[in-house]
């Protein structure tokens, strides 16, 4: 299941704070590293190396700070990412709020045009039974402008 929110980032959390570098280490270099470190350490540990213990230290520090700079990366890309889709889920939420309200005005126009009266056995649409002036009435009353707009409706419809 898909939250509802998503929390923004603690401001505290230590990842989020470190600057990102103009250029990102790439992952190959980064399994270079961590290949080195592992290779480094399992000597080390079977006492096998003449390596100093603060060289072993840089090495790992640096291969840490290598993941690091690609962790905080993917989650500045996912918080992006995250805020883009906040935005569409909200704009998406707006499209079926107003689907909602036109389906409402649809369906009320449809009661309008199917709403029949009984008068007898003879069932006729609401608008049929209403008291409408005939068109000479109609365009005697009507004003200079909607006229016009009646003759522009009647060109462009032809």
């Amino acid at each position: 299941m898909i939250p509802k929110t998503i929390a923004d980032a603690p401001q505290a959390d230590p990842f989020i704070l470190l600057p990102l570098p103009d250029t990102l280490p790439s992952e190959d270099v980064l399994r270079a590293q961590a290949g080195a470190l592992v290779a480094s350490l399992s000597a080390h540990l079977a006492n096998n190396s003449d390596l100093p213990p603060g060289a072993l230290a840089a090495s790992m520090r640096s291969t840490n700070r290598s993941a690091q700079i690609l962790l905080n990366s993917a989650r500045a890309a996912a918080a992006q990412e995250r805020h883009a889709l906040d935005a569409a889920d909200v704009k998406l939420r707006e499209v079926e709020y107003e689907l909602a309200k036109v389906r409402e005005e649809m369906a009320r126009c449809m009661e309008y045009e199917y709403v029949c009266h009984v008068d007898g056995a003879d069932l006729r649409p609401m608008y049929e039974s209403m008291d409408m002036p005939d068109e000479e009435t109609f365009l005697a009353s009507a004003s200079p402008e909607v006229i016009t707009a009646l003759r522009k409706l009647a060109s462009l419809l032809r």
